[in-house]
């Protein structure tokens, strides 16, 4: 997964307050140090945001600030408590209260006069007029203060200020532009201007001018946000960053269109005042247009400036540009809210500062003509410099009398400068543009091909950065190149491959990798958009058509295929990626004897496509998971485990990205997973009762170490005891059973909860165990001696997760209720309630240092709470499409969460931004549903993908159209009628679809929302008027489809404790059967809503439910094994066959329309079972054995017709009466026929993830090339 680049982010609150106070009261850091008895690295470091004053001196600096005129008379006492609290907040330590007695003395004191400041500055303050106080005093940040009115942002007192700075460049080197400062001063704070340009060409200060004037008047505002645009981010993320930064507090929903989202974001700028600066801008417009358009998907910006600049908020957008976008033109003006500052060239004497360091001698004549030759542009003149110092000796006058070497643009300087680099030096630069931000030396290293030494290339970067080409952070070997720079590096490095492509002559094709698949998955977003895309379209341009550009490529990887493997350099790897991005797949291509260095081909489909006797190394591909219940990580943080819904648990190298290990766990959902104290062993538990033990390291990895039987039903949670001796288990059977690890005794059965027990974690010490369950309560254990010490109740509804933390003087739950509650260890006392923006916290965790806790909930979003002080929501991370089903945190930073869609996502927590997503494909026929004729059929994956089948005579099937219907599993389908049908997923929604078998298509009609959780069940009434829908948020739903427009929802049936997994209606309409995950069955009125009578059988999920004919009975099946006939009349259950067969997956159930048969899924069988009166039996019919676990079951509307499909997503259609199989459909995987054969450079894991998903070792194309790289 390659390097994760992390900084500790500085919190600048503080240092920006004093930094501006200083300046106002006319002193250097040198008189403050002198002042105060400190060094100046001191005060660098306060300014900075890296350190902070302790309580006495930050008394002192407050009598300093007041003694020389900092703070407003007026608004004094509110600036000082402003500095006060702001020092305490950024420290994060324990807040001592600002001495408000101490203060009114202070007012008291006389002020020094202006005229007193500078003559006096460089005095010590007597000691009469320094108080002392105890040891300082900081407090975590409380909520941001709402502000109701628009107030005078140029007479308002400082307030507490929440900066986040992102790229923002050091700009304490800053020179001249005071002007332009007291410009912008005016427009933000006076004349309350809504949208503010900077406008100049590049490198003429653009971005440092923001950066200072941001500093300058950021305790003005409640939130500065400043985000760079170089890399060209989409829309959408841009806005859902600032939401998320700028609603941390409230917790808002984001929406899923751009609108909504524009709206929301104004909507924050109206209730509070920020500064908002995007710099670099020019990356959306397009190059060499003249009117400000934006390029080709970027044109939602010109829609957000517009509503920014329009609408009325109290809050400023402050952009940075080489021109003004084109709707911001006509709005623009001396007397508009919009305005715009052209910056031209820095005078002499700023020009003189900034290259003091270079020590250039000359006249000052000479001086003010290199000035006015590059037109006061510091970048320019910077990289004019080193040439007047390599060349000319430092000469102004010698280098001015050479008229050729006068360049009169940054581009000629960079062109000039760039021609005298060395290799080493051009391809550092080159790497640097392509890794588009800060970038250690290592990785640096690791990315050039051949002997490089360390030594080498830090002495080429030493002479970039003299250069003036190369920038460093101030901490650390981790280098960059600047905007301007990396922009004209970008474009030659597009020119120079197109050139190589063209004349088939590749030197910068091999030696650079134009996008890295292990880069963090915004910088290869990035790397598509600024660096492969701009190659295809130069390409296209000559080429004329993408047919013939794809045989271009084609022929080139020929060309590389007869040279040895360390020849090839990343060539390979850059044809794929560039004829995936040019056709969005690599179908029936041949790649076979390539080195494949860096290929992206996660969600890439490559069906028939040859890596025969290829080099694959540092390629990611699609990994066969489905919907994931459970996850761990291991202590050391270097493996990944997840539990799918197939029961199969897969392990991932979590730096590298690559799959190490899949292991068949359990024969259906393995809900509970997690790793021994010392990373050796992995526990698991499921859907099978059974919990298991696995060797993960050495010679035994992959074995089933241990097997622990005991459990009734499922289990839902597992962890191991501190010491690792121990493994707590819990589960559906309303029990925790304690197992020794080294006899496998199961040591002690824990009785308390009335239903299940969701979750369970031990305490540090390994001397308690908490756990939580079905029945609203939290119980704390004593593990000598079993007993219950305490009893929490703090939740309405069912309590899913528990943690402690890593310290042990707390543990928090999260409930189905939507709250996080916080309990104190010793007493039993809640401590503190999070509410989460949602209605359900399905799983939390602590950080290791117990400073954050993150939530997954059920609308996709993970949650992260700050914990230092008093509690509060540090930001809501958005990316999964449906429910968060675990989370974890993990080393530096890193935060790891799934969902049932299959995706693992990887955050950096300090940015919020997604780093990887570790994409899984699942083709498990989820669900499926026959036309009322037979002659289609339609099926639902874990992709969200539908599929309808044309089931033609003669045995013949055809798929006429596969389309995305939701995001994440389809759970439910049926037909409306022959021309219509209805889908419900993860996703929350209910969608009406229609289908033209003519034009081979379908069309979403409707779409419905109403539930707040995933919708497993939906059921039509026979007169198909009325349709119900059961969801995980507990609830039956009753839709009304006679309108034309819109269904509406008539009715919420509220009475079930647990999810609604079944439904049927009675025959007449007027009846509605619900069954849970409880075993409940409820029995509604349809036209009134009312619950008539609730049957209770055995507490297990109910998969299936159907009315006999003549309405007077209801059949239940549950994934006991077990059916029941209910009489409707009286709720007496006449009959119950325990005997219905093994225990099943209770969604793989169906019965015949006519109640007659009823068929159900298990592990490579499908088994039909006949109904008659009060008898039942298995039939003898054989049908086709699936090669997988049986998901789903289907009768057609006649009931001849039997669909069964498996997680290989291969559906048998059979006879029902005789076992026949009639046809045979299986859609393609991602890797169908994609031939590995003699392939190096995959683990045997990762071969069988690709043979999972299709792909094979056919026949040998190529001879196997002669040679392995010496360095992957």
């Amino acid at each position: 997964m390659g390097y994760h680049r992390r900084y500790k982010l500085k919190d600048d609150r503080f240092g920006l307050l004093a930094l501006t106070l200083r300046e106002k009261a006319g002193l250097t850091q040198t008189e403050i140090a002198t002042m105060l008895g400190v060094s100046e690295r001191t005060i660098r470091h306060w300014e900075g945001g890296t350190a902070f004053p302790t309580s006495e001196n930050l008394k002192k600096l407050i009598e300093i600030y007041w003694q020389y005129g900092a703070f407003h008379e007026e608004h004094a006492r509110d600036e000082a408590r402003t500095l006060w609290h702001q020092a305490a907040e950024s420290a994060a330590r324990r807040s001592i209260p600002f001495d408000e007695l101490w203060f009114e003395e202070l007012l008291q004191t006389q002020r020094r006069s202006p005229a007193h400041v500078r003559s006096s500055s460089s005095s010590v303050l007597t000691p009469a007029l320094i108080s002392s106080s105890q040891e300082p005093a900081t407090a975590a940040t409380g909520p941001l203060p709402a502000q109701s009115a628009h107030p005078s942002p140029a007479s308002a007192p400082a307030t507490t200020t929440h900066a986040e700075w992102g790229e923002a460049p050091d700009a304490s080197a800053f020179y001249g532009r005071q002007q332009e400062l007291a410009t912008l001063e005016r427009w933000l704070l006076s004349d309350h201007c809504r949208l503010v340009v900077v406008l100049g060409m590049g490198g003429i200060g653009k971005t440092t001018l923001a950066v200072r004037f941001a500093q300058q008047v950021a305790h003005r505002f409640e939130f500065v946000l400043w985000r760079s645009l170089r890399n060209a981010p989409p829309l959408d993320e841009l806005l859902a960053d600032c939401i998320q930064t700028l609603a941390q507090q409230q917790g808002l929903t984001l929406p899923g269109q751009l609108e909504g989202r524009m709206t929301l974001l104004l909507d924050l700028l109206r209730k509070r005042r920020c500064l908002l600066v995007f710099d670099n801008v020019e990356t959306l417009l397009q190059p060499g247009s003249f009117e400000g358009r934006y390029r080709e998907g970027y044109e939602g910006y010109g829609r957000l400036l517009r509503h920014v600049a329009e609408c009325t908020h109290q809050s400023c957008l402050l952009l940075t540009s080489r021109e003004l976008p084109g709707e911001l033109e006509p709005l623009e003006g001396p007397l508009s809210p919009v305005r715009a500052l052209k910056l031209f060239g820095l005078e002499r004497e700023a020009i003189q500062q900034l290259l003091e360091e270079r020590r250039l001698s000359g006249t000052p004549h000479a001086w003010d003509e290199l000035v006015r030759h590059y037109a006061g542009n510091p970048l320019a003149l910077k990289i004019a410099a080193a040439t007047v110092q390599e060349v000319f000796g430092g000469q102004i006058e010698a280098f001015l009398r050479e008229g050729p070497m006068l360049l009169h643009t940054v581009r000629q300087l960079l062109d000039y400068q760039f021609e005298r680099l060395s290799s080493l030096e051009s391809d550092l630069m080159y790497w640097l543009a392509i890794e588009r931000e800060m970038v250690p030396l290592e990785e640096l290293s690791q990315d050039l091909l051949g002997a490089v030494s360390r030594r080498e290339v830090l002495a080429a970067l030493k002479s970039l950065r003299w250069r003036c080409l190369v920038e460093r952070a101030e901490q650390g070997a981790i280098f960059t190149l600047q905007p301007v720079v990396m922009e004209y590096v970008s474009e030659r490095l597009v020119e120079e491959v197109c050139s190589e492509i063209l004349q088939e002559r590749p030197r910068l094709l091999l030696s650079h990798a134009l996008m890295k698949a292990n880069s963090q998955d915004y910088i290869r977003e990035s790397q598509i958009r600024m660096l492969l895309q701009p190659l295809l379209e130069c390409l296209l341009s000559f080429c004329g058509d993408e047919e013939r550009l794809e045989e271009r490529l084609m022929a080139l990887a020929s060309s590389l295929r007869g040279l040895p493997y360390t020849a090839q350099g990343y060539g390979g790897g850059n044809l794929v990626n560039l004829v995936a991005t040019l056709n969005g797949h690599v179908r029936d291509k041949d790649f076979s004897g390539l080195a494949v260095r860096q290929a992206y081909l996660q969600g890439i489909e490559a069906q028939r496509a040859s890596f025969a006797s290829a080099w694959l190394s540092d390629s990611l591909f699609t990994e066969p998971v489905e919907s994931i219940a459970s996850l761990t990580l291991s202590p050391d943080g270097h493996l990944l485990a997840v539990g799918s819904f197939s029961g199969q648990i897969r392990l991932w190298h979590l730096t590298e990205g690559s799959p190490l290990l899949t292991l068949r766990g359990h024969s259906r959902m393995a809900w509970a997973l997690a790793f021994s104290p010392d990373g050796r062993l992995l526990a698991s538990g499921g859907y099978d009762r059974s919990v298991k033990l696995w060797h993960v390291s050495g010679e035994e990895r992959g074995q089933c170490f241990r097997l622990f039987q005991g459990h009734e039903k499922w289990v839902r949670a597992v962890a191991f005891s501190p010491d690792g001796r121990l493994l707590a288990s819990s589960g559906m059977d309303q029990t925790i059973r304690l197992w020794e690890i080294e006899t496998g005794r199961c040591l002690k059965v824990l009785y308390g909860h009335i239903g299940p027990v969701w979750d369970l974690a031990f305490s540090p010490d390994g001397r308690f165990l908490v756990s939580s369950g079905n029945d609203e309560t939290v119980r704390l254990w004593e593990l000598q001696s079993g007993a219950c010490l305490r009893i929490l109740r703090g939740h309405s509804g069912d309590i899913m997760a528990v943690a402690f933390h890593p310290q042990g003087e707390l543990f928090a739950s999260g409930g189905e209720d939507g709250l996080v509650n916080l309990w104190d260890m010793a007493s039993g006392h809640l401590l503190a309630t999070l509410r989460l923006h949602t209605t359900r916290a399905a799983t939390i965790a602590f950080n290791p240092e117990g400073t954050l806790l993150a939530s997954g909930c059920d609308d996709g979003a993970v949650e992260i709470w700050q914990l230092s002080g008093e509690a509060q929501r540090l930001r809501i991370l958005h990316g999964h499409s449906t429910f968060v089903s675990a989370v974890a945190f993990g080393p530096a930073g890193l935060l790891i969460s799934v969902s049932y869609s299959g995706k693992v996502k990887l955050w950096d927590v300090e940015s919020g931004k997604c780093l990887r997503i570790l994409q899984g494909h699942s083709s498990v026929a989820r669900s499926m549903a026959f036309s009322p004729d037979g002659r289609y059929l339609v099926h639902g994956d874990d992709n969200g993908l539908l599929r309808l089948w044309l089931l033609e005579p003669g045995g013949q099937a055809r798929c006429l159209y596969a389309f995305q219907g939701h995001a994440g599993p389809i759970w439910s389908i049926l037909f409306r009628d022959s021309q219509t049908f209805i889908s419900s997923g993860d996703d929350q929604a209910i969608r009406l679809w229609s289908l033209s078998e003519q034009e081979g298509t379908t069309r979403c009609l409707q779409t419905w929302h109403g539930h707040s959780a995933v919708i497993w069940s939906l059921a039509l009434a026979p007169d198909g008027q009325r349709l119900a829908s059961g969801s995980h948020d507990r609830t039956v739903q009753l839709w009304d489809l006679r309108r034309e427009g819109q269904a509406a929802c008539l009715k919420t049936l509220h009475g079930h404790s647990s999810m609604v997994w079944s439904l049927a209606f009675s025959p007449d309409g007027s009846l509605l059967a619900s069954g849970d995950n409880d075993g409940e069955i409820k029995l509604w009125e349809v036209e009134s809503g009312r619950c008539l009578r609730t049957l209770q059988g055995e507490a297990s999920p109910i998969g299936a439910l159907t009315f006999s004919p003549d309405g007077r009975f209801l059949l239940s099946s549950s994934n006991d094994g077990s059916l029941s006939l209910w009489e409707v009349s009286s709720g007496y259950r006449c009959q119950r066959w325990p005997g219905h067969g093994a225990l099943t997956w209770f969604r793989a159930i169906a019965f015949s329309p006519d109640g007659s048969l009823l068929a159900s899924g298990d592990e490579h069988s499908l088994r039909l079972g006949q109904i008659d009166g009060l008898s039942y039996h298995l039939c003898e019919q054989t049908f086709a054995s699936h090669r997988g676990q049986v998901w789903s079951v289907a009768f057609s509307a006649d009931g001849e017709l039997l669909a069964s499909g498996d997680d290989a997503g291969v559906i048998f259609v059979s006879q029902a009466r005789t076992g026949a199989c009639l046809y045979v459909l299986q859609s393609e995987r991602p890797y169908e026929g994609m031939n590995i054969r003699h392939v190096r450079g995959l683990s045997e894991a990762q071969k069988a993830s690709l043979k999972a998903l299709g792909a094979c070792e056919g026949s040998e194309t190529t001879p196997i090339a002669p040679s392995l790289p010496a360095k992957s």
